[in-house]
């Protein structure tokens, strides 16, 4: 186990890599006298965070036009989080 000292230090360097934030949002049904509203609900609000591309993306024509696609990793500190969510 580590020392207390040695822990915080620790988290202190890992924070530092988050170099933005991004909102968590759970998807919500309410179900009001059998009128069902869908929507998204903010969670959690300026969540420390690091998106990173996963590789090079790439672009392809279309009958629509030019479409760029891309991967990217979100990482974000120690939340729990549940299928239903969604990052922004």
């Amino acid at each position: 186990m580590l020392p207390a000292s040695e822990l915080a230090e620790v988290r202190t360097q890992a924070e530092a890599a988050f170099d933005t934030t991004c909102t968590i949002q759970t998807y919500v049904e309410t179900n009001v006298k059998g009128s069902v509203t869908k929507a998204w609900s903010s969670t959690h609000t300026a969540v420390a965070c690091r998106l990173a591309p996963l590789k090079q993306g790439r672009e392809y024509q279309t009958a629509q036009g030019l479409v760029a696609v891309a991967g990217y990793v979100l990482t974000v500190a120690c939340h729990r989080r549940r299928s239903s969510d969604r990052f922004w």
